[in-house]
């Protein structure tokens, strides 16, 4: 799974809610509602985003950003004068296969170089369930489009490759990009394996952070960040984690949001087949 997102936020943003205020400063820090350890020894949950009785978080209904300055004002309200965030559903995934593939990522380009081809393949991994899982992910809406998506992991969730699960995958990826694309595969699954990295041992995990295309550098990727940080915090997690590319651009919004890089892993082969060094483990500290 992959963390793209855009690479802008403002200086100072404050998110006004239906039920709640909060506020991000440049380090897109939020107040200190709640901070610790998932055990809840520390800190106090937030009644902003209390979990309900099945274990999911109450997302608040609407979301929209107010900036200090006024031209960062006017260019927000354009942008995002009305941007709601939701629980993913089964009706989302043609739009959340838009947002993560409309432009295929380096690593689907270099297992299938056709583009048209390469969204077909990266589609398979959301439509079964190994990317962006719908039971995961927090989508955000602009003007009734969906233009974002985050997918979070707590300690304990299962992926959602299984030997069926890729075994299907690969019959339907044979169907698109013919026999030589499972020698094409079996080569990249083995380099991207050599740069794998695995979420930090008890952190909140985003494993999927994607804008449109069409709507990045406008803010929205900070927004989903802000959120999932704010969920985060109110089931205490000490720590958030997320990992990447090492030449992914949005690594600057990361490290604005306070993550930190902690594991980088490269591999030659890997380079050869994507372009891409390798990838890199970032984590924040809640505290």
């Amino acid at each position: 799974m992959e963390t793209g997102g855009d690479d802008q936020t403002p200086s100072v943003v404050h998110a006004r809610r239906d039920d709640a205020t909060m506020t991000a400063n440049s380090q897109g820090k939020l107040p200190e509602q709640t901070h610790g350890a998932p055990d809840g020894n520390r800190g106090r949950r937030s009644n902003a985003f209390r979990p309900r009785t099945n274990g999911e978080l109450r997302f608040p209904q609407r979301l929209s950003l107010v900036a200090a300055s006024p031209a960062c004002h006017h260019a927000l309200m354009q942008n995002l004068s009305d941007v709601t965030l939701r629980r993913a559903t089964a009706a989302d995934l043609g739009a959340v296969i838009a947002v993560i593939y409309d432009d295929p990522p380096p690593d689907v380009r270099g297992i299938v170089a056709d583009v048209g081809q390469a969204r077909a393949i990266g589609a398979l991994g959301v439509r079964h369930g190994v990317e962006a899982d719908i039971r995961r992910t927090v989508v955000a809406e602009l003007d009734g489009r969906v233009v974002g998506i985050i997918e979070t992991m707590r300690p304990g969730d299962e992926p959602g490759m299984s030997l069926p699960v890729m075994l299907r995958m690969l019959r339907d990826g044979v169907r698109i990009g013919g026999p030589a694309l499972l020698a094409r595969y079996a080569r990249y699954a083995r380099a991207r394996a050599r740069v794998q990295v695995e979420p930090a041992p008890g952190s909140y995990y985003i494993a999927e952070l994607d804008v449109h295309p069409d709507h990045r550098n406008k803010g929205i990727g900070g927004v989903l960040l802000r959120y999932a940080e704010a969920a985060a915090r109110a089931d205490r997690f000490a720590r958030m984690s997320l990992g990447t590319r090492i030449n992914n651009p949005a690594r600057r919004l990361y490290e604005r949001h306070g993550f930190a890089v902690v594991q980088t892993r490269t591999d030659p082969a890997y380079e050869q087949i994507t372009g891409i060094p390798g990838r890199v483990l970032m984590v924040k500290t809640l505290d």
